[in-house]
């Protein structure tokens, strides 16, 4: 950080979102890195655990909600159980030692904060396939006709219920992380706020 007398607002402002989204190491980048491999750490070997023509009894609808819960839990430890809030209100306490007008800047800086979590965290995006898609393609791997009994194969239904879920889990997972990283800088703002007072 610059010397005090040169702080902005603007300038606290742009670490905080450094360190919180936009650096290769910040909660954000490295939750959605980790949610890039959702396939290989929850899905890969439990698709491929039992035969190609079964739908094996783990990989089913309830396996997304275990992903999604344990990507909450991981943020938690970045957001909740971590340090970080206190470290950025430190930050930006200490910025405003030598700042005249101590309570205009930290205002300010919580409208930025503000904006952020309104606008400036990276948008989720959307899956391909809706819950109801997921549940239909999932009736369709579990119901092997009698052709495909006698030929061994339900591959096809099972690798498109497969990669439906992977689909709509990453984007779930995507969505809770924005969400968190949102509730995150809220919070920032509000406990900057308190100080300013």
């Amino acid at each position: 950080m610059e010397n005090n007398s040169t702080v902005t607002p603007l300038n606290v402002f742009f670490e905080i979102e450094h360190r919180v989204i936009k650096d290769e190491k910040s909660p954000f980048k490295t939750m959605l890195s980790k949610a890039k491999d959702i396939d290989i750490d929850y899905f890969e070997k439990i698709s491929r655990s039992k035969g190609v023509n079964r739908l094996s009894n783990q990989l089913n609808l309830g396996i997304k909600d275990q992903v999604v819960k344990a990507f909450g839990k991981m943020a938690d430890g970045y957001y909740v159980d971590g340090d970080l809030l206190e470290q950025l209100k430190t930050l930006a306490l200490q910025a405003v030692e030598n700042v005249e007008d101590r309570k205009e800047f930290l205002m300010t800086l919580t409208e930025l904060l503000e904006w952020c979590a309104d606008r400036g965290v990276p948008s989720a995006g959307w899956s391909r396939y809706s819950d109801t898609d997921l549940l239909e393609l999932y009736k369709n791997a579990k119901e092997i006709t009698l052709k495909e009994f006698l030929l061994g194969n339900n591959v096809k239904d099972i690798l498109e219920f497969y990669s439906a879920l992977m689909d709509n889990t990453w984007w779930t997972c995507r969505e809770l992380i924005v969400d968190r990283t949102k509730t995150f800088l809220r919070d920032l703002s509000r406990e900057i706020e308190k100080a300013a007072v």
